[in-house]
């Protein structure tokens, strides 16, 4: 299960994009210093703290991350494979 595509570690501040990697590797991963794209604060929308270990699917502000295009294309080509079966 990866975490909210909206939560970044404050140690990548000033990156356009956080790369899951280093954000997983971090080791103060289960608590903050992560920020809310959201609310621009550690916390998010619902007022639960923003950590790679709260800001999961059984969240109701979650968003997954969006899925790289290499494995996109892997995937259509899977399920155009399956379902022409």
């Amino acid at each position: 299960m990866t975490p909210c595509r909206h939560l970044r570690w404050k140690g990548f501040h000033g990156v356009a994009r956080t790369p899951l990697g280093p954000l997983w590797q971090h080791p103060s991963t289960h608590h903050s210093p992560c920020t809310c794209l959201t609310t621009g604060q550690p916390w998010g929308p619902d007022a639960a703290a923003a950590t790679v270990k709260t800001c999961r699917a059984a969240r109701g502000c979650y968003e997954a991350p969006p899925v790289p295009p290499g494995i996109r294309g892997w995937l259509a080509r899977l399920v155009r494979l399956v379902t022409s079966s």
